[in-house]
């Protein structure tokens, strides 16, 4: 009877809050990328980040780096943001993170094709590229 109190009280915890700005909703990515190494068929460096915007104010995050063609051991890495909006300021934290504190979020809404998340500039997928390439 105590462990199944203990869920419910637990889930009641990770209740999910609307958008704090719809503008957002979908798939964003950005890939970075060193000098093609023709030996190795490979560039130097390639990092893979990407944001996935709900209809909620869960986001998910991703992102991968190699190096000479070959995946970093702490690569690939993924996690679930919770974000909000207080006084025209977005602020972000782990979700379901006790530990988290909330940060502020330097996110900026350029136009329906990219966004600026702390400073980078994010290509939106269209929906198409969206279920095409959707890995979460």
């Amino acid at each position: 009877m105590g462990i199944f109190l203990f869920a419910i009280v637990s889930c009641n915890n990770l209740e999910h809050k609307d958008s704090p700005d719809i503008r957002f909703t979908g798939k964003c990515y950005r890939i970075r990328k060193g000098a093609w190494v023709d030996i190795i068929d490979a560039y130097s460096y390639y990092d893979y980040f990407s944001y996935k915007f709900h209809d909620h104010n869960i986001i998910g995050y991703y992102s991968s780096h190699e190096t000479l063609g070959k995946e970093d051991h702490d690569s690939p890495f993924c996690c679930n943001l919770e974000w909000k909006l207080e006084d025209c300021i977005y602020y972000e934290r782990l979700y379901d993170n006790q530990f988290s504190d909330w940060e502020v979020f330097d996110i900026q809404y350029i136009d329906s094709s990219k966004i600026l998340i702390n400073g980078a500039e994010f290509k939106r997928l269209e929906l198409c590229e969206y279920l095409l390439y959707d890995i979460w």
